[in-house]
């Protein structure tokens, strides 16, 4: 199995863009604190072209589901809470045209520190901590700061392979959480 993983990491590597997708902090126009999200292209490919209207990098605007990212939905606090328990990756990295239509759609990103954490002191960085340790934990390699993208009809987690690009996993519901 662990061949299996170890060879699918590898073609990922061969045929996926090398891109990053990172969080970032920064003043808005109101002098706020505001979060968003970079992509940063290494390689003049399609995927940026597409995905950035440029070659090297832009903004990923997020355009949060309606009711998203709150804290009574269900599957906001099960990926905030657990889950390492609950998901699992479930299929090899998305490719370029995978990609582009995930962020093509409305989607939400998830960090330990986000917004939408609300089962967190934020004055507590232990309970950041935790979270980023569970979100690493989906990870196949280790990932500084894994990032959750969630769909109406996906959960994906965004890794780093050997050379720090991004690489799009999806999740999938363990075995033994799925209704028989």
């Amino acid at each position: 199995m662990k061949f299996i993983l170890a060879f699918a990491l590898f073609l990922a590597s061969v045929t996926s863009p090398a891109w990053t997708l990172k969080e970032v902090v920064k003043r808005n126009s109101s002098n706020e604190l505001a979060r968003t999200f970079q992509v940063t292209c290494s390689s003049a490919d399609l995927f940026c072209s597409e995905l950035c209207q440029s070659q090297s990098d832009c903004e990923v605007s997020q355009d949060s589901c309606l009711g998203c990212l709150s804290d009574t939905d269900l599957v906001v606090r099960s990926v905030l809470l657990d889950a390492d328990r609950i998901y699992e990756v479930s299929a090899p990295p998305m490719d370029s045209n995978q990609i582009i239509f995930l962020f093509s759609r409305g989607f939400s990103l998830l960090t330990p520190t986000s917004s939408a954490n609300v089962f967190s002191d934020p004055r507590d960085s232990a309970d950041d901590a935790r979270i980023r340790a569970k979100f690493q934990s989906l990870c196949p390699l280790p990932t500084q700061n894994p990032i959750i993208i969630l769909t109406d009809l996906t959960k994906a987690v965004v890794c780093e392979d050997q050379a720090h690009n991004s690489l799009i996993y999806p999740l999938g519901i363990r075995n033994e959480f799925q209704k028989h």
